[in-house]
């Protein structure tokens, strides 16, 4: 059993595609994935895709280059209720 522990499945270059890449993974061995967010919005997409996939384990959270986006404290309850 492998277990991918970085794999930002809710980036853009797998949209089109991104059935076909789990399946190519599974075909490899791979039988799990955690999809660490980068943003309020990456944590969002994850979540919604770990419903349909349930060997994808998102890590909710907000990725150091991503943090100057976010203004007020807000943003800091919408992380606590996605995770």
């Amino acid at each position: 059993m492998l277990i991918d522990t970085h794999a930002h499945l809710d980036h853009r270059q797998f949209t089109a595609d991104l059935p076909e890449v789990m399946q190519r993974a599974l075909a490899a061995g791979v039988t799990q994935w955690v999809a660490p967010a980068t943003s309020l919005d990456s944590a969002r997409r994850l979540l919604a895709l770990s419903h349909e996939h349930m060997a994808l384990h998102p890590a909710v959270g907000v990725h150091p280059c991503d943090a100057d986006s976010l203004s007020g404290e807000a943003w800091v309850e919408d992380l606590r209720a996605l995770a």
